[in-house]
């Protein structure tokens, strides 16, 4: 294999590119173990050179060009006319303020007190967006900038609508994912790497070629549209169902007058964590998008973050706590201080994966926490897939079934 080779001859940091560039296109050529030693290595060795690649998603990383064209592998540029690059390049860095506590939904209701908010479920699958031309569709692509995006083509004219009302040009954004009920019989049929969670079956079906009776696993949840005059996020929803798309479940809803905290507390765990946890079990998502329903309604920006709009993560939706049996602790020289990171017996977590390493901040925690191989540690996981040691009062905390001590 070309990512061996690459490692048998020292070319560790290449092969670390490569390895994440194959699981981006749904071709995975390591195994989670074999991965794992690889990255653990480029952390301990190679830190300052891969600090961008270790701190982002696989999802934003640069398309390897000038290192495919070295081994002799084919680049697959996406086919995007050029007068289409600017209309379908974006701004990666705008994202949706997370919040962890009943508290912080509070504080963003009394600060849009008496609006109509707009709830849906916030997917976790594969970020895509679909250009139409005159209500034609034309392509897909992954996010980021046109010019380094994957071209999802292949796979998703197969299930996206092949004809719109629409504007000259109409973007369209979507969520791709399987469900996981569809999950066992993919990895059944085809190679169980793969096809381990909803985001890697997708990413393999939008990539690579299958049977066309694969495609009914195969989900695009649009939820945001561009290319028309829209006053409401409601209006944007109902305009992509008319079109006939799939939408992440949604609905708008008013907080009722006079509540206090505490009513207001137990009417949003009724009426919207509970409300759209039942989709939860079979469709993959990561909390759940509170807005402000009225588009036109003044707002600003801070911290590439909108004050009309958050994510609540936490409930149905928060972190998840593990346990695990250390086999061997870390310490890692950074310039001016020692991070640690723990290795222990492998654990699936909820997403499918599995989890090997966690965080564990400084010598420091080790040291107080009595910290050994063989201890049974316990851990979150959070949105973002990352393992964090739960240690001192919190741990007690945990264990006393109070969450909230610190």
């Amino acid at each position: 294999m070309i990512i061996d080779n690459l490692i048998s001859k020292g070319y560790d940091v290449f092969a670390f590119i490569l390895a994440r560039y194959c699981y981006r296109v749904g071709l995975p050529t390591l195994s989670d173990d074999d991965y794992d030693v690889l990255e653990d290595k480029i952390r301990r060795d190679y830190y300052d050179e891969c600090k961008t690649y270790l701190e982002r998603c696989y999802d934003d990383d640069p398309i390897p060009i000038r290192l495919l064209e070295a081994l002799n592998m084919e680049v697959v540029y996406p086919s995007v006319p050029r007068e289409y690059y600017d209309y379908l390049d974006e701004d990666k860095s705008n994202s949706i303020r997370a919040v962890r506590s009943y508290e912080e939904v509070w504080d963003f209701v009394n600060s849009n007190k008496g609006k109509l908010l707009h709830v849906s479920l916030k997917m976790d699958g594969v970020n895509s967006k679909s250009l139409y031309k005159n209500g034609k569709y034309q392509l897909t692509l992954s996010r980021g900038r046109a010019s380094n995006s994957l071209d999802y083509t292949q796979g998703a004219k197969k299930i996206l609508p092949k004809f719109i009302d629409g504007e000259e040009l109409t973007k369209v954004t979507a969520e791709c994912f399987v469900t996981k009920s569809a999950l066992p019989a993919l990895r059944e049929k085809y190679d169980s790497v793969k096809y381990k969670t909803s985001k890697s079956a997708a990413i393999s079906l939008l990539r690579v070629e299958h049977e066309l009776d694969d495609y009914k696993e195969l989900n695009a949840f649009a939820f945001d549209i561009d290319g028309g005059e829209f006053s409401r996020v409601q209006d944007k929803y109902s305009a992509l169902e008319k079109a006939g798309f799939t939408t992440p479940p949604h609905f708008t809803i008013s907080v009722p007058d006079g509540q206090s905290y505490e009513e207001f507390c137990v009417w949003l765990k009724s009426e919207v964590f509970d409300a759209l946890a039942v989709y939860k079990e079979e469709y993959p998502s990561d909390g759940v998008v509170l807005e402000v329903d009225d588009l036109l309604d003044t707002y600003t920006e801070k911290n590439q973050y909108s004050d009309r709009q958050i994510a609540l993560k936490f409930e149905q939706w928060g972190f998840e706590y593990l346990r695990g049996v250390i086999t061997d602790i870390q310490i890692e020289q950074r310039r001016v201080y020692k991070s640690v990171r723990i290795k222990i017996e492998p654990i699936k977590s909820s997403d499918g994966c599995n989890a090997t390493y966690i965080n564990a901040f400084n010598p420091g925690i080790v040291i107080e926490n009595n910290l050994y191989v063989g201890k049974e540690v316990w851990f979150e996981r959070n949105a973002g897939a990352v393992n964090i040691l739960i240690h001192g009062k919190r741990l007690e905390g945990i264990m006393n079934g109070n969450e909230d001590s610190d």
